[in-house]
């Protein structure tokens, strides 16, 4: 399908603005590597766990990204690939990288600061309360649980034992009855 001058600008101004989307994401994987960093100092196996997860998440930033760049194009052209598409969301990844980009990411340590306190808040205030009321829960189960089989085993050997007692005491008193004769 043949497009008009207009609707290929309209195209390339959507191209930069995906471009520029795209740029927003992959500064959100970027503050994760920052967060990670900070939280596996150095260790062999952090390292080696902070570099899987980091593959694993350009990977899939990777197929997010083309995923984004086909939806762009099947509905702006029809599904045609054309070059100026791909240079606008180039360009616009870019212009995020260098301007908006450059800013969080100099502002990454607080904003990583600011999520930590966050989720340790919630923790503190939210969750602790709710698991060491879990694990009341636990341990009053768990000593039911423990106590009552435990009691009741108790109260039928007792019992058993009582009938026990009262038989062979009727036995012996029966067998006395006429004196310890032998």
């Amino acid at each position: 399908m043949i497009l008009s001058q207009w609707q290929m600008l309209q195209a390339a101004l959507y191209a930069v603005l995906v471009g520029a989307f795209l740029g927003a994401v992959y500064d959100l994987f970027r503050i994760s590597h920052l967060a990670m960093e900070h939280e596996h100092g150095g260790s062999a196996i952090g390292e080696g766990l902070r570099s899987a997860v980091i593959f694993v998440g350009d990977l899939l930033y990777a197929v997010f990204s083309a995923l984004v760049i086909c939806i762009l194009l099947y509905h702006t052209n029809y599904g045609r690939v054309r070059y100026f598409m791909l240079l606008g969301a180039l360009a616009g990844f870019l212009l995020w990288r260098f301007t908006a980009g450059r800013l969080i990411m100099l502002a990454a340590g607080g904003i990583i600061a600011l999520i930590r306190a966050l989720f340790s808040f919630v923790f503190r205030r939210l969750l602790l309360p709710l698991l060491r009321l879990l694990l009341v829960i636990i341990k009053f189960t768990k000593f039911t649980l423990a106590y009552i089989p435990k009691r009741l085993y108790n109260i039928y050997y007792k019992k058993r034992k009582r009938r026990f007692t009262q038989r062979i005491t009727a036995k012996m008193i029966e067998e006395a009855g006429s004196g310890f004769l032998l």
